[in-house]
């Protein structure tokens, strides 16, 4: 018998995400029957500059070994599998480096999901989204998570424009807080982030409220009974990562 409510597995690429991501979304945990647990920690995929390598065989026959892509897909199917009411996030930090690759990047992603896993049905349930460039941007958005975690008035206000345009959040941040720990002290910020209070601005973080506006239709999808309980992530006025939105879409689709 399926357990009541939704579980989103994540993969990240993250130290720190490994540890503490699923914090982030302690708002939609708090409306209802919702989880979401780590998986595994993943390499990163990037848009492929040389042709596939060559595939080596396993040890005791002709048998391919697994490509990072395959693994991917695979770990993806075999968690979809376990429940019908699982879902699963890939989740990569998007730096300065490749933001003009997201579209090659979360194609590749998607590539590797929808190789392994054939059924449309089963491919929805399963998306990708960026941090943009990186977590640590949306701690900039606000400033109170971060001075009660560090003990210090370390950003004397809110970040005024967009945080997802911040080159190297982790390194400025560092700059402002001598010692700063991206896993100890990020686990300490995450926990007191206000997400609602991050996306109150409609006109900034695209690709994180693209992420939580995933979760919300994959759970009204199965409860459409919470429509209007959860709190305002500015989703219809809000803007959207044009890179990953085309997934909400696919949410829709049965």
């Amino acid at each position: 018998m399926t357990e009541i409510g939704v579980t989103f597995g994540l993969l990240v690429t993250g130290v720190g995400e490994g540890k503490f991501l699923p914090k982030l979304f302690q708002s939609l945990r708090d409306v209802g029957p919702f989880r979401f647990e780590i998986i595994r920690k993943i390499e990163q995929l990037r848009p492929r500059s040389s042709p596939l390598p060559q595939r080596l065989a396993m040890p005791s026959g002709n048998i391919p070994l697994p490509t990072r892509d395959e693994e991917l897909g695979l770990w993806v199917r075999g968690y979809l599998q376990t429940a019908p009411n699982r879902m699963v996030m890939v989740i990569d930090d998007l730096e300065f480096d490749w933001k003009e690759k997201a579209a090659e990047t979360f194609s590749r992603y998607r590539l590797a999901i929808n190789t392994i896993i054939k059924d449309p049905k089963m491919q929805r349930r399963a998306s990708v989204h960026f941090l943009v460039m990186m977590l640590e941007a949306y701690f900039f958005a606000d400033s109170k998570a971060v001075n009660e975690a560090l003990g210090a008035e370390v950003l004397v206000s809110d970040y005024t424009d967009d945080v997802e345009s911040i080159r190297h959040p982790k390194g400025e941040l560092k700059q402002k807080f001598h010692g700063y720990d991206e896993v100890r002290d990020g686990d300490e910020i995450i926990g007191r982030l206000n997400v609602e209070h991050v996306l109150s601005n409609t006109q900034t973080c695209a690709s994180l409220r693209t992420l939580f506006a995933w979760c919300v239709g994959a759970i009204l999808d199965f409860y459409p009974e919470f429509q209007g309980q959860f709190p305002d992530y500015k989703l219809e006025d809000g803007i959207q990562f044009s890179v990953t939105n085309g997934q909400l879409t696919a949410l829709k689709c049965n």
